[in-house]
């Protein structure tokens, strides 16, 4: 067949299956369409890839006897899966989209994922480098649902009396050597230390979140022998005390076992009391305000100012 009798194939080929020519601007479209999807997916990823930075960074590598037998158990148990597994899906759909833009084939793919996996770590080292690696840790912290089971399991690690160590939010200043404090799960700790003993002694303050370690001495009781900042994941803590405060609120019920329950506090351990008027004097306008302001009026009713209740 030579050229003329071919092109007059394909003529009577168009003619029959009425084929239109496509403008040009639609291919213009769809190429920009695929190079602004490969560029999301490089810039989501180094998003992830910024998570990962900051999540190591802070992983508490020095403490890694607490957790575990060994350094590569402990890099096992750490690691952030979900964020890995995030960058490499969105690494595949750069590489994906970018080798389907007009010139994109005339790449090898190595030659592309070796491009996309530079840009995912130069732009994941600026994204980490202003601050977006905690800004989303923090933000899934409090938002995200099974945070602290799928996203970063650092709390459930670094939340454990048994084995010494502790990680939440000091709720009041007892003394120079014992304070109130709240852990990851909610629940309600003395904490003593010797500040005379401790190497990195912080200036501790109403609301710090902190991770302590230390061992338990009683019910509810918690010798801190070491302080420290607190690491990736404390976001978590903030939405696990604002749902507990909220659900109070919303059920009447529920408060009145929490009036009973702070009576008996009060009872058992009575400097409890003057903490309890300030904490809940400071939240008297917060969304927590009239379960607040009741619990106030109970304390006043019963006393928790004036000596008799103190000197039970």
């Amino acid at each position: 067949m030579n050229k003329k009798e071919l092109s007059q194939k394909v003529l009577e080929s168009i003619k029959k299956h009425k084929i239109i020519p496509k403008p040009k601007w639609t291919f213009l479209l769809r190429n920009y369409v695929v190079w602004f999807a490969g560029l999301i997916s490089l810039v989501i990823g180094a998003l992830a890839l910024s998570v990962i930075i900051y999540m190591l960074r802070y992983n508490g590598w020095e403490e890694y006897h607490y957790i575990s037998d060994s350094i590569p158990q402990f890099i096992l148990l750490t690691l952030p899966y979900f964020w890995i597994v995030f960058l490499i899906i969105f690494v595949l759909v750069a590489d994906y989209y970018i080798r389907h833009t007009n010139k994109g084939y005339r790449y090898r793919l190595p030659v592309v994922v070796l491009i996309s996996v530079f840009a995912s770590v130069l732009l994941g080292g600026i994204f980490y480098k202003i601050g977006m690696g905690q800004a989303i840790d923090d933000i899934l912290g409090s938002r995200a649902p099974f945070y602290k089971e799928i996203i970063n399991r650092k709390p459930l690690f670094w939340n454990n009396p048994e084995k010494g160590y502790l990680t939440g939010q000091v709720m009041g200043i007892v003394s120079d050597a014992e304070f109130n404090f709240r852990d990851a799960e909610n629940v309600d700790w003395l904490i003593v230390y010797n500040k005379e003993e401790i190497f990195r002694m912080p200036k501790l303050e109403n609301n710090m979140k902190i991770s302590l370690i230390g061992n338990i001495l009683s019910n509810n009781i918690f010798e801190a022998k070491d302080f420290r900042p607190l690491r990736p994941g404390g976001a978590f803590l903030e939405r696990g005390m604002m749902g507990r405060g909220m659900h109070m609120m919303e059920d009447p019920e529920r408060k009145m076992q929490k009036i009973d329950e702070m009576r008996r506090i009060i009872e058992e351990r009575p400097e409890m009391g003057e903490f309890l008027k300030t904490f809940l004097d400071g939240h008297a306008t917060s969304s927590e305000g009239q379960f607040g302001r009741e619990l106030m009026m109970f304390l006043e009713r019963h006393g928790t100012s004036s000596e008799p209740i103190l000197e039970r």
